[in-house]
């Protein structure tokens, strides 16, 4: 007899137009709006694809205020009602799948990579690792480290070769890593899932509940040895840089913020020169290249209105690689990055929002977050305004748009 499995999923349903539910790749239906002959409103669940029987739907105010009620699901005709006055409900529907199980073999590893093995990479510089699975027969999954054309980032990119599910994914997996001051290392926890046919095909003896493999006494040697060697390499990454790399400034911030062969000087509002290079400017900027070009003297002189020496200087630092310099100092070089259009540091400052992005900020990072499309801090910030309601500025809440507001009511 092949057993049942109650499963929920839930979903939001258009009052006019068809509404597809996928549950997995092989559970499908649709939820179609209708009327009866007296005009009345209906839900009619159709075309549903594999072994699936619905039992119940409930829904609930999208906000998430009171419990879920049910609709009124007949099984029969497959219809149930909906509420007139409210169009912002949660849908919830229950419903057994006829499932065949089978076994698998999951494992977690928590991946552990210094921060300093990253922080000092180039653009076009990665290096290579790999997760070991020892308890599987030394199953190794390679992975590669790369510094990100995004500010901040690196992307950590684990190859899949003996077709495992790594975090839900049954492909190659990679995922993204801020970095910024200050700098953390990585530190995740990592699920690997296989099919016992996955596993037989390698070759690789998986342990059974804890109890030791039966091996010879040579392959246990060389297995320690293994071990062993891993271990010293991982003390050996472990170790903090050597002093003079540890307090070295990035490469290109040692070497353009030498004054001597600046050719522009910014003039900030409180009077205080800061030397610059046209190359750097105009490279980032085309308000700056506009104001370079159309300028014949050397060295060229741009004054800055609204903004104090301390802050044209960080911002400076950041195009010279020196991101640390946008602690404590991040909103009013966004608005700098912002007036003159340096995308690569209004990046840098999101990416630095979204990290530290509170109960406190939330609401003057969001409309950042809105007027610049920065979608992930949008989402952040989306999600402390519901979770954390209560400790948030009221005042502040109330002068949110009110575009925000429907969302973060709809979220």
């Amino acid at each position: 007899m092949t057993p049942k499995v109650t499963l929920v999923t839930q979903s939001e349903l258009s009052l006019y137009l068809k509404t597809t539910i996928t549950f997995d790749k092989n559970f499908e239906f649709i939820v179609n709006p209708i009327k009866d002959s007296d005009g009345k409103k209906y839900f009619i669940i159709e075309d549903v694809k594999g072994d699936l029987e619905i039992t119940s739907v409930k829904r609930r105010l999208h906000s998430g205020s009171g419990g879920p009620i049910c609709c009124g699901y007949d099984d029969t005709t497959k219809i149930f009602s909906y509420d007139e006055n409210y169009d912002i409900y949660k849908y919830f529907f229950i419903f057994t799948i006829s499932v065949n199980m089978k076994k698998v073999t999951s494992v977690t590893y928590q991946l552990q990579i210094p921060a300093a093995r990253m922080h000092f990479l180039e653009i076009h510089e990665f290096f290579e690792s790999k997760i070991v699975l020892p308890d599987f027969g030394d199953l190794a999954f390679p992975y590669t480290v790369k510094k990100s054309i995004k500010p901040n980032i690196f992307e950590i990119n684990i190859e899949n070769p003996h077709n495992a599910r790594i975090n839900g994914t049954k492909a190659d997996y990679m995922f993204e890593h801020l970095c910024v001051y200050p700098v953390k290392d990585v530190n995740v926890c990592l699920s690997f899932i296989f099919e016992s046919t996955v596993i037989s095909e390698t070759g690789h003896n998986v342990t059974k509940n804890n109890e030791s493999a039966k091996v010879s006494s040579n392959d246990t040697t060389k297995s320690q040895k293994r071990k062993s060697s891993a271990k010293e390499n991982d003390e050996r990454n472990s170790q903090p840089l050597p002093k003079k790399f540890k307090n070295d400034p990035p490469k290109w911030y040692e070497i353009m913020s030498n004054k001597k062969y600046s050719d522009v000087t910014l003039i900030s509002s409180d009077n205080i020169q800061i030397p610059s290079h046209r190359c750097v400017l105009s490279k980032h900027s085309q308000i700056f290249a506009k104001i370079i070009d159309e300028t014949s003297e050397l060295p060229i002189t741009i004054n800055i209105e609204g903004f104090n020496g301390e802050t044209i200087q960080a911002a400076s630092d950041i195009l010279y690689d020196k991101t640390d310099s946008i602690n404590g100092k991040e909103m009013e070089i966004f608005k700098f990055a912002e007036r003159y259009d340096i995308q690569n540091i209004m990046d840098a400052c999101c990416s630095y929002f979204e990290e530290f992005v509170d109960v406190t900020n939330v609401c003057e990072y969001i409309q950042i977050a809105y007027s610049k499309n920065f979608e992930e801090l949008k989402q952040k910030c989306l999600k402390i305004l519901v979770e954390k309601k209560k400790e948030i500025d009221a005042s502040k809440f109330a002068d949110l748009p009110k575009n925000i507001l429907i969302d973060a009511f709809c979220f």
